[in-house]
């Protein structure tokens, strides 16, 4: 699927109170402000996941560009590259799976390389709310996450990383990436399967 908008875009909807169970596979979601291989903007995802790659100018998500308060995310994945567009601010924010989080992400990853910023997280842009259970395996050069944020049993893959602040929680080796003990608490019957 290819999409190109200006703000509020996305592989499925450009705005929405709430996705479950759906998918947006392969193509190039481009937008401004608020884009997502998924959805632009919505409060609650579950059970969802794109393979889409996304550019927008600030507030980009591999999944979705921004999670608005009153929701959640929840066993979501995103497995496309993230970048902002040449126009972007220098402050633009953009994270491989969601731009700006204002509800709690649990269970939730991302695999796709994230665009080289200081704004930029592998997992999410700019969080003011909890991140539970998730990892990502995105060369970000942040880590987890540009900034904000209550970690809680998440990870990302340092050695894909390099460049993440030493002090940025959940850095793990890709060795102990691949092993279920870092997981501690996980659900791997039910869950991650």
């Amino acid at each position: 699927i290819n999409v190109s908008g200006r703000n509020y875009a996305g592989g499925l909807a450009g705005r929405a109170a709430s996705v479950s169970g759906c998918s947006a596979d392969g193509g190039a979601i481009r937008g401004g402000i608020f884009v997502g291989g998924l959805v632009g903007e919505c409060s609650s995802v579950c059970d969802s996941h794109t393979t889409a790659g996304v550019t927008g100018s600030n507030w980009v998500g591999g999944l979705a560009g921004h999670l608005a308060s009153g929701g959640g995310a929840a066993r979501c994945s995103a497995w496309g590259n993230v970048g902002l567009a040449s126009d972007a601010a220098s402050n633009s924010r953009a994270g491989g799976l969601i731009g700006r989080l204002e509800s709690p992400a649990e269970d939730c990853f991302s695999t796709g390389n994230v665009a080289t910023s200081s704004h930029a997280g592998g997992l999410v842009g700019y969080a003011t709310s909890s991140i539970t259970r998730c990892y990502t395996l995105s060369s970000s050069s942040n880590g987890l996450v540009g900034a904000g944020g209550a970690l809680a049993d998440s990870y990302f893959d340092r050695d894909l990383a390099p460049s993440a602040p030493a002090s940025e929680p959940g850095g793990r080796s890709t060795a102990d990436m691949q092993q279920a003990s870092t997981y501690e608490g996980w659900d791997f019957e039910s869950v991650w399967q």
